[in-house]
């Protein structure tokens, strides 16, 4: 046995190798589905002249299969992905198809996410607009921002016309972090709209702003109110009946212009578009330019609360009857309606019916048939649902006929 093994062994020993050899050439030469982990952007093709696109999502993931001797060198850039929008014009269009295609003729393309995406196309429009300058923390102890200089302090925007129509200036963003002198330096430029959200696609002329931020002595510091800027409408039949802070007050200083003009701090926007209840919103304050916060936490709490607008209805009462002797019977058909005017929220008076308003007839004092008899009304008698009121009633009585059931 032990011959077997060790005769020939230099041939065996190559025979492994050449095996060993062969399987790893066949393994690395196989195929791997794989899930690309970067993203691929999509390029817009033969956009018309004087359009400009505007894609639903920018980038598409794909599967596919490769040589796993190719795997390492795969990338983004291995691929292009792009959407034909030949001879189509200005309008909205849904399910357009995204084509990917690998620079490697032996890469396979298995799954594109998502395959067909949604492109608007927009006529480019170029307006020219302000710049503004948006400072975020603080300079060294004791000393505060000034008025920024901004050179240019206009330029040009370009881009589809609804995103452009939506942005009244340019923002140039620049930090302070402890600064004792005067800061220089150069910005891009980014677009907002007027809730703040930023807006992607557009070009701006030039892409880029200096801007000069003087570092000056701080004045005395002083406390003030918060203004909560809110922009949209409640729900019809609503109203903001309350808006409140938490803190009510912020301490600020700042250079001794501002700060004496300072009365209060304003917040980012808040969108109060459609609300019908309650709601709290946490949101930055914004300070004016020469304007720091003395604390360093910037987000504040807004309680916006929401009460429906009151108006009145008029219903016909149900009838009700409570410790009604068990030998009497009682009949109301004589009476007159009892028509109750109510008070409350429209949505709440739309859905209300007869069945809701409930005249409850205390009969404990009759224990003997009185024939036809006036009852006077209560307005505590009456129940309505929560949060209905009632206004009024007539008649203030009701007609009852309390017979013996034997009779």
């Amino acid at each position: 046995m032990t011959n077997f093994i060790t005769n020939n062994i230099a041939a065996k020993i190559l025979c492994l190798l050449v095996a060993l050899t062969v399987w790893a050439y066949v393994a690395s030469g196989e195929s791997k589905n794989i899930n690309l982990p970067s993203s691929i952007p999509i390029e817009a093709r033969s956009v018309g002249e004087g359009l400009i696109a505007k894609l639903s999502t920018s980038e598409i993931k794909v599967r596919v299969a490769v040589d796993r001797g190719k795997l390492k060198n795969l990338s983004a850039d291995s691929f292009e992905a792009y959407i034909d929008l030949t001879s189509k014009t200005k309008g909205t269009y849904t399910d357009v198809a995204v084509t990917v295609k690998a620079k490697d003729p032996n890469i396979q393309i298995r799954e594109i996410t998502p395959s067909t995406i949604t492109v608007t196309l927009d006529p480019a429009i170029t307006k020219t607009v302000p710049v503004v300058v948006k400072i975020e923390g603080k300079p060294g102890d004791g000393l505060a921002p000034n008025d920024p200089i901004i050179e240019p302090d206009k330029v040009e925007v370009r881009g589809a016309k609804s995103d452009v129509d939506r942005i009244l200036e340019a923002t140039a963003i620049i930090g302070l972090k402890g600064d004792t002198a005067d800061l220089k330096k150069t910005v891009a430029l980014e677009g907002y709209d007027a809730k703040g959200d930023r807006i992607k696609d557009l070009g701006f002329s030039p892409s880029e702003v200096v801007v000069t931020i003087p570092i000056v002595k701080a004045g005395k510091s002083k406390t003030v109110g918060i203004k909560v800027k809110t922009e949209g409408t409640v729900k019809s039949g609503y109203w903001a009946s309350q808006i409140s802070t938490d803190p009510t007050l912020v301490s600020i200083t700042g250079n001794a212009e501002a700060l004496n003009s300072a009365k209060f701090i304003e917040t980012a926007t808040i969108n109060i578009d459609g609300l019908s209840a309650n709601k709290t919103f946490n949101v930055d304050l914004s300070p004016p330019t020469g304007i720091v916060l003395l604390d360093a936490n910037t987000e504040i709490k807004v309680t916006i609360n929401i009460s429906a607008n009151d108006t009145t209805k008029e219903i016909i009462a149900s009838i009700n009857s409570i410790n009604l002797s068990a030998t009497l019977s009682l009949d109301t058909s004589g009476s007159d309606p009892i028509k109750v005017l109510v008070s409350g929220p429209a949505d709440k008076l739309d859905a209300l019916t007869s069945a809701d308003v409930v005249v409850t007839l205390d009969l404990n004092a009759f224990r003997s048939p009185i024939g036809v008899s006036k009852i006077d009304i209560s307005r505590d008698w009456i129940k309505v649902p929560e949060g209905i009121s009632v206004v009024r009633f007539n008649p203030s009585a009701t007609t009852i006929t309390l017979q013996s059931k034997n009779n």
